[in-house]
């Protein structure tokens, strides 16, 4: 309600020679550079607001004039953010690890650095971005790394290879989940 409150005390009248890339003229009211800005700065709206409507109907924005152009690539960025790139397993002795076979339970377990227990949020993804799994914490050990397991074979997961493995909005690729990655 903020941010909602904030753009219309921006709103501007729309001047008549104002006009979108296509030569159509623009909505009005339009919003203004301050406005705009302070819009991306402060988070996205939701669709279905005013100024999702104006860009999702393709519409650009004329900003503190018509000679600067805002056009819908922006909000869609920010609605839309582009998905981290995902590391790897391979870190070397006494790192991450990924196995494919916990000794404890038989399915995998992946091994991350300690201060990795306190995060949340830890899924498995498939190659298309399908949930496949949700995973938890185990324990701290084997070299103060906290372990997570994931409660399907090994061999289950290849069927979606390869595969991603979420926690804390960090992600790890996997190519082969019946491999171990060290």
């Amino acid at each position: 309600m903020k941010k909602l409150l904030c753009l219309f005390l921006f709103l501007l009248p729309a001047a008549a020679h104002t006009q979108d890339l296509g030569g159509a003229p623009l909505p009005e009211p339009y919003i203004n550079q301050e406005a705009h800005d302070q819009v991306i700065q402060e988070g996205c709206f939701a669709p279905g607001g005013l100024y999702w409507n104006w860009i999702a109907s393709g519409w650009t924005l004329a900003v503190q004039g018509a000679e600067w152009i805002k056009t819908q690539g922006e909000l869609q960025e920010c609605l839309n953010p582009a998905e981290p790139a995902c590391s790897d397993f391979i870190d070397g002795p006494g790192g991450k690890l990924w196995k494919p076979i916990s000794d404890n339970t038989g399915n995998p377990v992946f091994l991350l650095p300690a201060e990795y227990a306190r995060k949340s949020g830890c899924y498995v993804e498939a190659s298309n971005g399908g949930l496949i799994a949700f995973c938890s914490f185990r324990t701290i050990a084997n070299g103060n790394r906290a372990h997570f397991d994931v409660p399907m074979s090994a061999e289950n997961l290849a069927n979606y290879k390869p595969i991603k493995v979420w926690l804390g909005g960090e992600c790890w690729h996997v190519e082969d989940p019946t491999l171990r990655y060290d």
